[in-house]
């Protein structure tokens, strides 16, 4: 009976523990959306923080970001008007120099960042570095430039 009720105990333990990594994993997660720029400027501190580049453009909306706090990696997806050229000071690399992770390394993050990857693998993207000596890329429809 002992050994059934200490099975039954190691059992237990092992799924909350399960549980609980599962829990604070996603809590790594965060995800954001903002409508406008104007928005997304009224966070505080929302640029110092890292997660948002300073080149986003004035003209950005519909703004979708998400960001992991384990890893540093994040991702933002906007939508930006035809005539805003703030790219243009941006370096233009080539997309086999970019590592594109798998829908499976993303698998923590939002549907919107694997959409976002889908669409980069199925699409005519231009690529930029818009920061020097980072690997912070930004991807346009090669249609909108």
């Amino acid at each position: 009976m002992e050994i059934k009720q200490t099975g039954s105990v190691i059992l237990s333990v092992f799924l909350v523990s399960i549980v609980i990594l599962y829990i604070s994993m996603r809590f790594e997660v965060t995800e954001s959306y903002y409508d406008t720029y104007e928005e997304l400027t009224s966070v505080p501190n929302i640029f110092e923080s890292g997660w948002v580049p300073h080149w986003l453009p004035k003209t950005a909306h519909n703004i979708k970001e998400s960001h992991d706090i384990d890893t540093n990696e994040a991702w933002m997806v906007f939508k930006f008007s035809s005539s805003d050229k703030f790219y243009t000071g941006c370096q233009v690399i080539n997309k086999k120099d970019i590592v594109i992770p798998t829908e499976k390394q993303t698998i923590r993050f939002p549907r919107f960042v694997i959409d976002a990857i889908e669409y980069i693998n199925h699409h005519t993207l231009v690529f930029y570095n818009c920061e020097k000596n980072s690997n912070r890329y930004l991807a346009i429809d090669g249609k909108t430039c």
